[in-house]
Protein backbone atom coordinates (compact mmCIF):
# COMPACT_ATOMS: atom_id res chain seq x y z
CA UNK A 1 0.00 0.00 0.00
CA UNK A 2 2.79 2.45 0.92
CA UNK A 3 4.64 1.52 -2.29
CA UNK A 4 1.56 2.29 -4.43
CA UNK A 5 1.09 5.63 -2.68
CA UNK A 6 4.74 6.47 -3.26
CA UNK A 7 4.51 5.57 -6.95
CA UNK A 8 1.40 7.72 -7.35
CA UNK A 9 3.14 10.69 -5.71
CA UNK A 10 6.22 10.27 -7.90
CA UNK A 11 4.08 10.03 -11.04
CA UNK A 12 2.15 13.14 -10.10
CA UNK A 13 5.34 15.08 -9.38
CA UNK A 14 6.81 14.04 -12.72
CA UNK A 15 3.61 14.92 -14.52
CA UNK A 16 3.28 18.22 -12.65
CA UNK A 17 6.61 19.27 -14.02
CA UNK A 18 5.10 18.87 -17.47
CA UNK A 19 1.43 19.70 -16.91
CA UNK A 20 0.29 22.75 -14.94
CA UNK A 21 -2.00 22.13 -11.98
CA UNK A 22 -1.76 18.35 -12.03
CA UNK A 23 -4.28 16.49 -9.93
CA UNK A 24 -4.75 12.76 -9.58
CA UNK A 25 -7.84 10.93 -10.63
CA UNK A 26 -9.65 9.29 -7.72
CA UNK A 27 -8.49 5.85 -8.89
CA UNK A 28 -5.32 3.98 -7.91
CA UNK A 29 -2.34 2.69 -9.84
CA UNK A 30 -3.11 -0.06 -12.27
CA UNK A 31 -1.18 -2.45 -14.48
CA UNK A 32 0.00 -0.92 -17.74
CA UNK A 33 -2.17 -1.97 -20.67
CA UNK A 34 -1.19 -4.16 -23.61
CA UNK A 35 -0.99 -1.13 -25.92
CA UNK A 36 1.67 0.55 -23.77
CA UNK A 37 3.57 -2.75 -23.45
CA UNK A 38 3.53 -3.07 -27.25
CA UNK A 39 4.80 0.50 -27.66
CA UNK A 40 7.65 -0.06 -25.20
CA UNK A 41 8.38 -3.50 -26.68
CA UNK A 42 9.00 -1.84 -30.04
CA UNK A 43 10.75 1.28 -28.66
CA UNK A 44 13.37 -0.40 -26.43
CA UNK A 45 15.14 -2.37 -29.19
CA UNK A 46 14.78 0.49 -31.68
CA UNK A 47 16.36 3.02 -29.31
CA UNK A 48 18.74 1.03 -27.14
CA UNK A 49 19.62 -1.79 -29.54
CA UNK A 50 22.33 0.39 -31.06
CA UNK A 51 21.94 3.58 -28.98
CA UNK A 52 20.03 5.37 -31.75
CA UNK A 53 19.38 8.93 -30.54
CA UNK A 54 17.18 9.69 -33.57
CA UNK A 55 14.94 6.74 -32.70
CA UNK A 56 14.50 8.25 -29.23
CA UNK A 57 13.98 11.83 -30.44
CA UNK A 58 11.18 10.83 -32.81
CA UNK A 59 9.32 9.26 -29.85
CA UNK A 60 9.73 11.96 -27.19
CA UNK A 61 7.09 14.40 -25.96
CA UNK A 62 7.25 18.15 -26.57
CA UNK A 63 7.90 18.52 -22.82
CA UNK A 64 10.98 16.32 -23.12
CA UNK A 65 12.27 18.44 -26.00
CA UNK A 66 11.80 21.59 -23.89
CA UNK A 67 13.90 20.13 -21.06
CA UNK A 68 16.89 19.07 -23.17
CA UNK A 69 18.25 19.49 -26.66
CA UNK A 70 18.99 16.98 -29.36
CA UNK A 71 22.75 17.62 -29.28
CA UNK A 72 22.92 16.70 -25.57
CA UNK A 73 20.99 13.51 -26.30
CA UNK A 74 23.24 12.61 -29.24
CA UNK A 75 26.41 13.15 -27.15
CA UNK A 76 25.01 11.07 -24.29
CA UNK A 77 24.09 8.24 -26.67
CA UNK A 78 27.57 8.24 -28.23
CA UNK A 79 29.13 8.01 -24.75
CA UNK A 80 26.67 5.32 -23.62
CA UNK A 81 27.32 3.28 -26.74
CA UNK A 82 31.04 3.22 -25.90
CA UNK A 83 30.33 2.25 -22.26
CA UNK A 84 27.61 -0.37 -22.80
CA UNK A 85 27.95 -1.52 -26.39
CA UNK A 86 24.91 -2.76 -28.35
CA UNK A 87 21.94 -4.30 -26.56
CA UNK A 88 21.74 -8.08 -26.81
CA UNK A 89 18.37 -8.53 -25.09
CA UNK A 90 15.97 -7.10 -22.55
CA UNK A 91 13.81 -8.86 -19.96
CA UNK A 92 11.73 -8.37 -16.81
CA UNK A 93 9.65 -5.59 -18.40
CA UNK A 94 7.15 -4.25 -15.86
CA UNK A 95 4.78 -1.32 -16.15
CA UNK A 96 2.32 0.55 -13.96
CA UNK A 97 0.02 3.40 -14.92
CA UNK A 98 -2.17 6.12 -13.49
CA UNK A 99 -4.38 8.84 -14.91
CA UNK A 100 -3.85 12.52 -14.19
CA UNK A 101 -5.84 15.57 -15.22
CA UNK A 102 -4.47 18.95 -16.19
CA UNK A 103 -5.95 22.24 -15.03
CA UNK A 104 -8.55 22.12 -17.83
CA UNK A 105 -9.72 18.61 -16.93
CA UNK A 106 -8.02 16.87 -19.85
CA UNK A 107 -6.89 13.35 -18.95
CA UNK A 108 -3.36 12.13 -19.48
CA UNK A 109 -2.22 8.57 -18.85
CA UNK A 110 1.24 8.28 -17.30
CA UNK A 111 2.97 4.91 -17.43
CA UNK A 112 6.26 3.94 -15.82
CA UNK A 113 8.23 0.95 -17.08
CA UNK A 114 11.34 -0.79 -15.83
CA UNK A 115 13.34 -3.39 -17.69
CA UNK A 116 16.68 -5.14 -17.40
CA UNK A 117 18.82 -4.60 -20.47
CA UNK A 118 21.72 -6.86 -21.38
CA UNK A 119 24.36 -5.01 -23.36
CA UNK A 120 27.52 -6.46 -24.87
CA UNK A 121 29.80 -4.80 -22.29
CA UNK A 122 27.65 -4.59 -19.13
CA UNK A 123 24.05 -4.98 -17.94
CA UNK A 124 21.76 -2.07 -17.06
CA UNK A 125 18.32 -1.25 -15.73
CA UNK A 126 16.08 1.08 -17.73
CA UNK A 127 13.36 3.29 -16.27
CA UNK A 128 11.08 4.77 -18.90
CA UNK A 129 8.20 7.21 -18.42
CA UNK A 130 5.52 7.39 -21.09
CA UNK A 131 2.46 9.55 -21.39
CA UNK A 132 -0.59 9.17 -23.54
CA UNK A 133 -2.52 12.16 -24.72
CA UNK A 134 -4.80 12.27 -27.74
CA UNK A 135 -4.25 8.52 -28.30
CA UNK A 136 -0.51 8.96 -28.87
CA UNK A 137 2.22 7.45 -26.71
CA UNK A 138 5.31 9.57 -26.12
CA UNK A 139 8.43 9.23 -24.00
CA UNK A 140 8.62 11.86 -21.27
CA UNK A 141 11.79 10.65 -19.63
CA UNK A 142 14.21 7.77 -19.23
CA UNK A 143 17.12 6.72 -17.06
CA UNK A 144 19.70 3.95 -17.44
CA UNK A 145 21.54 2.55 -14.39
CA UNK A 146 24.45 0.14 -14.54
CA UNK A 147 23.40 -3.16 -12.98
CA UNK A 148 25.98 -4.74 -10.68
CA UNK A 149 24.66 -8.25 -11.25
CA UNK A 150 23.94 -10.19 -14.39
CA UNK A 151 20.25 -10.88 -13.66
Amino acid sequence: MRRNAFIIVVMCVLAALQTPACTLKASHNYEADSESYAYVGEAIPAIFGSWDSEALLKRVSPEYLKSTNSEQTKRFFADASAIFGPMKAYHDLKGSATDIYDSTGNPKQITLFTANLDFLKRPATLRLQLSKADDNWQIDGWHVDVRADNS
